[in-house]
């Protein structure tokens, strides 16, 4: 029976929980990481790495492995602000330019999904989805 359970475990979040497949410019991890610096960056687009580190709710440590990927495939600048004695992130053009792709994209796959599932069955499948992601959040949390 574990056995079994184990592999409907696989089966609903790789293949029917499986959102991957609409991104096709940029990594969903990336684009998790794009969108938060963002949303918390300053009119100047910057956003220190601690207050990014809050934001995405990991460790200092954490955010400085990922902003360093992101810095390898171009996507952000990593700076220090000398005055603050800190430092800040911010997106690249070409950043921007995929992100820009992929919400086009988002918002494309997106339409599909409201025109093929009438709008009751719809909300509440949303409405699930958000008790399992808070159900898989509270597990991830104890796991650290």
């Amino acid at each position: 029976m574990a056995a079994i359970q184990n592999n409907l475990g696989e089966d609903f979040f790789l293949n029917r929980l499986s959102v991957e497949r609409v991104f096709a410019f940029i990594d969903q991890t990336d684009f998790l990481w794009l969108y938060h610096i963002e949303r918390c960056g300053a009119e100047d687009g910057r956003v220190y790495l601690s207050d990014l580190a809050a934001e995405m709710d990991v460790t200092v440590p954490v955010a400085s492995k990922s902003i360093h990927a992101l810095m390898e495939k171009g996507y952000v600048l990593w700076e220090t602000d000398e005055k603050r004695e800190r430092t800040y992130v911010s997106l690249t053009n070409r950043a921007r330019e995929l992100m820009t792709s992929q919400r086009q994209r988002l918002s494309d796959s997106f339409e599909k999904v409201v025109r093929a599932i009438p709008g009751e069955e719809l909300e509440t499948t949303m409405n699930t989805m958000a008790k399992i992601r808070a159900i898989v959040g509270t597990e991830n949390k104890e796991a650290e």
